[in-house]
C-alpha cells in the first residue's frame, strides 16, 4: 500500500489574498518508504497549486516512538533562486523525509513505518 494522505475535515482557512492553509494526516503504507523521502507535489494536496510552507503539526504514539518526519524543499525546487528576480517563495513539490529517533539517519528503502500517522500543515494557494 501507498503513501496516503487525507484532508482533515474543516482545517483549511484563508489567510489572505489568495494563501491558504490545511492539514492533513499522513498515513504511509505498508513497507513503502523510498530512499529520498515521499515526494509531496501540490495535485496530492486538494486545492493547491504552489506550496509556501509545511510542517509537521504532530504524530500519534506509534510514529513518535520510533520516527521523525520532516518536510525539506530546496531552492533546487524553486528555479535555484534563493531571492530578488524570479524568486517567489513558493514550489510545486516538497519531500518527506523520515528519520530513525535512535540513530539520527534516514529510514532505509523499504522501511516499514506502518501504524504511524502525522499531521501536516501546508500553506499555499
Amino acid at each position: 500500500m501507498a503513501l496516503t494522505i487525507v484532508g482533515i475535515q474543516g482545517a483549511r482557512q484563508p489567510l489572505g489574498l489568495g494563501l491558504e492553509q490545511d492539514a492533513y494526516l499522513i498515513v504511509p503504507g505498508t513497507s513503502d518508504y523510498v530512499t529520498g523521502g515521499y515526494s509531496i507535489t501540490p495535485t496530492m494536496l486538494a486545492g493547491f497549486g504552489h506550496i509556501q510552507n509545511m510542517w509537521i503539526a504532530g504524530a500519534n504514539a506509534t510514529a513518535i516512538a520510533t520516527w521523525a518526519m520532516v518536510p525539506v524543499f530546496t531552492f533546487a525546487q524553486i528555479g535555484a533562486v534563493a531571492s530578488g528576480s524570479g524568486f517567489t517563495g513558493y514550489t510545486t513539490g516538497m519531500t518527506l523525509y523520515a528519520y530513525v529517533l535512535s540513530t539520527g539517519a534516514q529510514a532505509a528503502s523499504g522501511a516499514n513505518l506502518t501504524g504511524s500517522i502525522w499531521s501536516l500543515v501546508v500553506q499555499g494557494y
